[in-house]
């Protein structure tokens, strides 16, 4: 299955249009095409559609949210004079196509990007964060730039995993930080080993840590939302 990752980058471009023919002038691997407002990757063959808004009033106050304060105020002050937004939408649902959105949204990035927000996440970064991401060789690079963690009065839970072509998880947050563990032990587990994983399977962070059975949950936004997974989530129980 192929779902849409959407990466929203603001600027402070007179003509957005050009910066996105610029953008790509010295990366071959890269096609900019103004009639169908699309970028070509011609190695891999994967077109990413191109959107651009105008100034948001709010836009500002939407990174703050999302940048869990990870976002300066300096920064913040260059989000409220920004002129237009730039969106990437991407095809998602593999860390190959990953790599791809990686590459082209630094590329953006480098024409003056202020910062990036993974829309399919509601995840945001500022530039320099966002560029260390992609040049980490750390397998979790992925969840770290394409996940978010949230909680509520009972479970700790991940949304975005859609974008690396998983299911989201959900577990009861009592110890939050060995949970936290729990939840990344099993996505490096997927992402290096690439299981065939189904429902009533055991796993456990380490050799005798707890044991947690998986039980499939439809995911818990609407098919209409961004943040709709379209293959669930695992409910991890003891």
């Amino acid at each position: 299955m192929i779902i849409d990752t959407i990466i929203g980058i603001p600027g402070k471009w007179d003509s957005p249009y050009e910066t996105l023919s610029s953008a790509v002038g010295q990366h071959c691997d890269w096609e900019w095409n103004a009639q169908s407002c699309s970028f070509l990757n011609r190695e891999h063959n994967e077109v990413v559609r191109v959107e651009m808004y105008a100034h948001n009033a709010n836009l500002w106050e939407a990174y703050h949210y999302a940048g869990r304060q990870t976002i300066s105020e300096t920064e913040l002050i260059e989000l409220r004079n920004h002129t237009n937004t730039i969106y990437l939408i991407a095809k998602g649902g593999s860390l190959k196509r990953l790599d791809l959105i990686f590459q082209l949204s630094n590329i953006i990035l480098d024409q003056g990007g202020l910062a990036l927000k993974v829309e399919t996440a509601g995840k945001a970064f500022n530039a320099l964060n966002w560029q260390l991401l992609a040049q980490s060789e750390n397998p979790l690079k992925y969840f770290d730039a394409f996940t978010r963690l949230e909680e509520d009065d009972i479970d700790l839970y991940t949304v975005g995993m859609q974008n690396l072509g998983f299911k989201d998880m959900s577990v009861v947050k009592s110890d939050r930080s060995s949970k936290v563990t729990l939840i990344e032990s099993f996505v490096f587990y997927q992402i290096l080993e690439s299981p065939k994983i189904e429902e009533g399977d055991y796993f456990c962070a380490f050799k005798n840590a707890p044991v947690y059975q998986l039980y499939h949950e439809p995911s818990m936004f609407e098919k209409d939302d961004l943040l709709h997974n379209p293959w669930g989530m695992w409910r991890l129980r003891q």
